[in-house]
C-alpha cells in the first residue's frame, strides 16, 4: 500500500488525524472506551482521530461484541466511502477468519509510513499502538475507507 500525493488538496487534514491517532499511543484497550489515557477500543480511536481533525462522525455508543459485524460496517459506510488505495488518516478494515474462531473486524488508522495506528486487546497487548503493515497485517485488510469530508483534489 502506498501513499498518494493529492495535490495538497487534504494533506494537512489526513496529517492532523494521522497525529491525533498517534496521540492516543499508550492508551490502554477498552470496548466502547473513548476516553484518552483512560480506554479506548479500534472503532473509539477512529472517531476520536476524525473528530479532532473536524470531521463529521455519528458514534455509534454501546454495542455488543457480538454485533461487532454491523458495527464496524455501521462506523465504516456512516461517514465514509470505501477507496482503492489508503491515503495517510485512512481507515484501515481488518478481516480475519479461522477455522477455530468465529470472524471479527478491526480497524486502524493508516498513517502513510507503512504502518497503522489501532487499540489491539491480545495477551501480550492491550493498548493503543502503532504497527507496521506486515504480510500478516496486509492478508487481513478487507478495505480501505475514507471520510467523505476528505474529497479528491482536482
Amino acid at each position: 500500500m502506498t501513499e498518494l500525493n493529492d495535490g495538497g488538496g487534504y494533506l494537512w487534514l489526513r496529517r492532523r488525524i494521522v497525529r491525533e491517532a498517534r496521540s492516543w499511543i499508550g492508551t490502554p484497550w477498552h470496548h466502547c472506551g473513548r476516553v484518552k489515557g483512560v480506554g479506548v477500543d479500534c472503532a473509539g480511536l477512529v472517531l476520536a482521530s476524525w473528530q479532532a481533525a473536524r470531521l463529521t462522525v455519528t458514534d455509534p455508543g454501546r454495542y455488543s461484541m457480538c454485533d461487532e459485524t454491523e458495527l464496524f460496517m455501521n462506523v465504516a459506510l456512516g461517514c465514509a466511502r470505501a477507496v482503492e488505495e489508503p491515503r495517510p488518516g485512512d481507515v484501515l478494515l481488518f478481516t480475519r477468519r479461522s477455522p477455530s474462531s468465529p470472524m471479527y473486524h478491526h480497524l486502524g488508522v493508516w498513517t502513510g509510513d507503512g504502518s497503522f495506528v489501532h487499540a489491539w486487546s491480545t495477551p501480550s497487548v492491550n493498548a493503543v499502538v502503532e504497527t507496521p503493515l506486515d504480510d500478516f497485517w496486509a492478508g487481513c485488510v478487507e478495505s480501505v475507507w475514507r471520510h467523505n469530508e476528505l474529497r479528491e483534489a482536482a
